[in-house]
């Protein structure tokens, strides 16, 4: 080799070399960038705090049942989302303790005090073995049963009786409605603060001649206003002292947008903390009613009684107390398990009615062609029956289409959680700034 050859092979070897260390050098700084710009993974694993094994959450698997569809029904479902798959799915969800106060020593003594409450007569209760206090209907057709254990009650009027309503109907307006309503509870402490975060739903309630409800078509038909309260909880909280706190709350934001974001505050011993939270509603298995309703009607100035009771002719009462604060997270079922049991109709219908149907009346099983699903939510099942905790589900609604070729609405539940994944708890730390 001569020396230019030599010459020529040091620098281009020095060049090849140069190149090389800068390729690596950029490869670190991407590395570097991407694990700067990640500060989700760490916050978003779930530490399995809510029991003190794996053992006793997994027991606690949600069991919902299903509404029956009509024989014949071809169960078909297809994913019709505008991407035609589902996405942006939480990762995880907090799961909440219920502080129901179970059973009183006193409890006879505070079913009296609910039946004065609705003007009721104390003394005429009768006691129905363990389970309950009952008072009989009154001159107006008024009952009441409240629950030993809970003390949560269903004050009804049998519409039956000729004296339950008065002969001239004049319904209050939607807003007055809410009022009275609102009034009422909170007058007497049975409207739970998480409750009153949230706008009242007003549906129009029409009496049949056999006692039983329909909905109204509109205000000016109806005979009564149904006033539903409804109550939502974080699925997510993000403290705003924790390390790149403002880096975790915008790629949520970005992640979440269907989902409504609120920000509360705590006191801590550095001082007053932001916390960012990212919220479900929180449903029952009747997808158009709350656990909290009252039904109102035209004042009845024949019994004498306050304007709110006198206006009152039911309250369906079963407002189970949620902790403020989770008492664990818990990883949710991924997209594309989700779809399986989608795809396999191995949710619980829990709604299906036609378009701009009846709400009220009851369920009547139709027959099914397929199922296109539209979107999937999540939210919290609340149930009328008590449960230990306050656990996510799937909410997968969409357009049924029936055997006559008509459509209309359904709405399937599907527990969120992925139980198969339940891990024994799990101590994280938390880096807080400065």
């Amino acid at each position: 080799m001569t020396l230019t050859e030599a010459a020529f092979w040091t620098r281009r070897l020095s060049v090849v070399g140069s190149g090389a260390l800068v390729l690596i050098i950029i490869l670190i700084v991407i590395i570097l960038n991407i694990s700067k710009k990640d500060p989700l993974p760490n916050y978003l694993q779930p530490n399995f705090t809510c029991t003190l094994t794996k053992d006793e959450m997994q027991a606690q698997k949600l069991q919902i049942p299903s509404l029956q569809l009509a024989s014949g029904s071809n169960q078909v479902y297809e994913i019709d989302t505008p991407t035609g798959k589902l996405e942006k799915l939480p990762l995880i969800a907090n799961v909440y303790k219920f502080n129901n106060p179970g059973a009183l020593l006193n409890a006879q003594e505070e079913a009296r005090k609910v039946s004065e409450k609705l003007s009721l007569e104390p003394e005429a209760i009768e006691r129905r073995g363990t389970i309950e206090y009952h008072w009989n209907e009154d001159i107006y057709g008024r009952t009441l049963t409240v629950d030993a254990n809970t003390l949560n009650f269903h004050f009804q009027t049998n519409f039956r009786n000729a004296n339950a309503l008065p002969e001239t109907k004049k319904l209050p307006t939607e807003n007055e409605a809410k009022t009275i309503a609102t009034g009422f509870l909170r007058a007497n402490g049975w409207l739970l603060e998480d409750y009153s975060k949230e706008e009242p739903l007003v549906t129009p309630i029409n009496i049949e001649a056999n006692g039983s409800y329909t909905m109204a078509t509109s205000r000016a038909q109806a005979d009564l206003l149904r006033v539903d309260y409804f109550r939502s909880r974080p699925f997510l909280s993000v403290r705003g002292d924790i390390e790149k706190a403002d880096e975790i709350k915008k790629a949520l934001e970005e992640e979440y947008l269907d989902y409504n974001n609120t920000v509360d505050s705590i006191v801590t011993e550095s001082g007053r903390v932001d916390v960012y939270n990212f919220n479900a509603e929180v449903l029952n298995l009747d997808t158009q009613k709350s656990n909290l309703s009252v039904y109102v009607g035209t004042e009845d100035s024949r019994k004498k009684l306050n304007s709110e009771i006198a206006s009152i002719y039911e309250i369906d009462y079963t407002p189970w107390i949620i902790a403020d604060e989770p008492c664990g997270t818990y990883p949710l079922v991924s997209a594309t398990e989700l779809t399986t049991i989608i795809e396999k109709g191995n949710g619980s219908l829990v709604y299906l009615n036609e378009k701009n149907g009846d709400t009220v009346v009851s369920y009547q099983p139709r027959q099914v062609s397929q199922f296109s699903v539209k979107q999937v939510r999540l939210a919290y099942l609340d149930t009328l029956l008590e449960q230990r905790f306050l656990q996510p589900i799937y909410v997968v609604s969409g357009e049924a289409t029936f055997s006559n070729g008509t459509t209309g609405t359904f709405y399937y539940y599907i527990p969120a959680i992925d139980y198969n994944n339940i891990q024994d708890p799990v101590v994280q730390e938390t880096q807080t700034t400065p």
